[in-house]
């Protein structure tokens, strides 16, 4: 007698901040389908809608939630230009500013992955509205984290106290870029940048920390990748130390994905960073890799 079995994940929970990020992608790859009956955008819609319909229920949501949210809300609206999403960016946003004045410095600064997309939220906001109160907001962010960078050693400290710190690859790529949009906004604005920290952050907390595992080979010559706007032409030719560092091992040399693992620890005394395991977070990569092409 056959019997049948259904698998169903019991810790499978609704996520405002995840349907967000659907809409945007079913509706970004909808702009490279011209059928007129484009199910992803209707899909993309659709979801839109869901949030117009339960607009009230975002207010009761974390604030963590809520950032994602905006984020999900500024990529989408990127995309379609649609005002209703544009109206629903600008109402949930005005509630993530109004949390980020009651949240103490301290909270700022022990979620670094949460603030620092904040600061890209208020970025964005602020490049799409002019509103002064997103860019205080990111001021706000800025300062305080900006304080979590040591100089002399070239890196961001979470916790000065503790012999060990422990970076998640996603804290990492989001201070980083968090850096190079604030470099961005004062290079913008005839101000002398800085652009040591970005390039010590590079070098010690991603390149020589071990959060990726290996580096792909740099591009043949005859591969469009190998040059500037994807040219081919002679003079646009790039470095090979722009696609990979010499000392980063290859998938070919060690036998490992180049990936973000979870974390790395790092000694503060014996100024090493030490890899527990070679796992990784699929989610937390593919956020990694979308961002860095989004903001690019």
């Amino acid at each position: 007698m056959s019997q049948e079995y259904t698998l169903t994940d019991k810790d499978l929970k609704f996520s405002f901040s995840t349907q967000g990020l659907l809409m945007a992608a079913y509706y970004k790859y909808s702009l490279y389908k011209d059928s007129e009956d484009n199910q992803f955008k209707n899909f993309a819609l659709d979801i839109l809608n869901m949030f117009k319909q339960f607009k009230n229920e975002i207010y009761n949501i974390p604030h963590d939630e809520l950032v994602k949210v905006c984020f999900a809300f500024n990529i989408f609206y990127k995309y379609s230009q649609i005002e209703d999403a544009k109206t629903l960016l600008l109402d949930f946003s005005d509630l993530m500013v109004e949390n980020l004045k009651h949240i103490p410095s301290s909270v700022i600064k022990d979620k670094i992955d949460i603030s620092c997309l904040a600061y890209i939220n208020c970025m964005m906001l602020y490049n799409l509205t002019h509103m002064g109160k997103f860019k205080d907001t990111a001021n706000k962010i800025y300062f305080n984290l900006e304080k979590l960078y040591q100089p002399d050693k070239g890196i961001f400290v979470k916790d000065t106290e503790e012999k060990e710190n422990k970076f998640n690859c996603d804290e990492i790529i989001l201070y980083l870029y968090m850096v190079i949009l604030q470099n961005e906004y004062d290079s913008n604005k005839d101000k002398e940048v800085d652009y040591s920290m970005v390039h010590n952050i590079y070098k010690n907390q991603i390149i020589n920390s071990g959060i990726i595992l290996s580096w792909p080979e740099v591009p043949d010559l005859d591969n469009v990748e190998r040059y500037r706007n994807f040219s081919s032409k002679a003079e646009d030719l790039l470095k090979d130390e722009y696609f990979r560092m010499p000392s980063m091992p290859s998938p070919e040399s060690n036998e490992l994905a180049p990936i973000f693992i979870k974390y790395v620890t790092l000694n503060k005394r014996k100024e090493r960073y030490k890899q527990y395991k070679h796992s990784f977070d699929a989610s937390k990569n593919m956020f990694i890799f979308f961002l860095i092409l989004f903001l690019n």
